[in-house]
């Protein structure tokens, strides 16, 4: 009883109670006050929709895009376990024959001369 009175180091850890109220232990379990508006104004019975929910109110930076044609980052790997949504838009972007020849096909604009002033009877069509 002496070794077990002289050894404190498992009652001198700080103690993990839950909070008193239920608002207190819900604010707890969704991270505090930063998610706050993050939560429906209605409670969500269906876990599935309120993950769902929650996953499409966080707010989720994507790389620049100079940066993501660089170098394939963190982005790409979450694209592929998502089930791979970023490849299957890249797919449906480059179609073959249809976005590239078109590019080619078209003429470039009319440059506008820099002196350019329209005259004054344009001008008081407009306005």
């Amino acid at each position: 009883m002496k070794n077990q009175l002289s050894n404190t180091s498992d009652i001198v850890t700080t103690l993990d109670l839950a909070p008193p109220t239920r608002r207190l232990m819900h604010w707890k379990e969704t991270g505090g006050v930063e998610k706050l508006f993050t939560l429906p104004a209605r409670p969500i019975p269906s876990r599935v929709l309120f993950k769902k929910y929650q996953r499409n109110m966080t707010l989720r930076t994507d790389p620049e895009e100079g940066e993501a044609a660089s170098s394939p980052g963190p982005s790409d790997q979450a694209a592929s376990k998502r089930g791979g949504r970023k490849r299957r838009n890249e797919e449906a972007v480059n179609t073959p024959g249809t976005s590239a020849q078109a590019t080619q096909d078209m003429e470039p604009p009319t440059p506008v001369p820099q002196g350019y002033e329209p005259s004054i009877g344009m001008l008081s069509s407009l306005g």
